[in-house]
């Protein structure tokens, strides 16, 4: 599970850079690990788009889920991903209505520890990737696809084996006909791992005790 805050530019305003809470989601994931190299993951969650400008999504509210594979290029002392996802998005529009829209994206992504050789308790980590999107405008698969890629660099800190907190920036431009956008984006995420095995087991050894 993890929860995650957006803060935002916005093209055209002067003096924008962060100015805007843009969104706060909560997800739920469960994965597979086939093997050693591949692992599948699926979530389902809740985005409350507070301005989310260029989707006309002011604090209305959005239904997202997804499927995804990461292969691992190399999973020892650093990590060398490429995830491919394909996100299913219901956003409630102004009339009272959800529009359907589907997106595909393909990320490489680095994430080195700093103090450690693995991402566990009193770890801190480095992140970055490259990540580019396609994504339609309407329920249409045959619709026109808008495309965009996304630069992210950034750290964390693990609390617990369990428990992350991640901030990162990036940087976002959209190839728009005629008029090329670029949001600059900081994202802080708050992510638990187990949480279920985690729950049981201290509800059990309360029982024991």
């Amino acid at each position: 599970m993890n929860i995650g805050q957006v803060w935002t530019s916005a093209p055209g305003v002067s003096n924008s850079l962060f100015y805007a809470n843009a969104q706060l989601y909560i997800r739920g994931w469960i994965h597979y690990y086939a093997g050693s190299k591949w692992k599948l993951s699926a979530f389902t969650g809740y985005n409350h788009n507070r301005a989310i400008k260029s989707n006309k999504q002011q604090a209305l509210p959005e239904g997202r889920s997804a499927l995804q594979v990461i292969y691992y290029f190399k999973k020892s002392r650093y990590s060398l991903t490429n995830r491919v996802r394909f996100e299913d998005h219901h956003r409630k529009n102004e009339s009272g209505g959800f529009s359907v829209a589907y997106r595909l994206r393909d990320q490489l992504k680095l994430v080195v520890p700093f103090n450690d050789s693995v991402i566990k308790k009193g770890s801190w980590y480095g992140t970055v990737s490259e990540e580019v999107f396609a994504k339609t405008s309407s329920s249409s698969l045959n619709s026109h696809w808008n495309k965009s890629n996304r630069f992210t660099i950034g750290t964390g800190y693990s609390f617990t084996d369990d428990f992350l907190v991640e901030i990162d920036y990036s940087n976002d431009y959209y190839f728009i006909k005629n008029n090329n956008e670029v949001y600059h984006t900081v994202q802080l995420n708050v992510s638990f791992y187990n949480w279920l095995p985690n729950l049981k087991n201290k509800f059990f050894k309360k029982q024991r005790s």
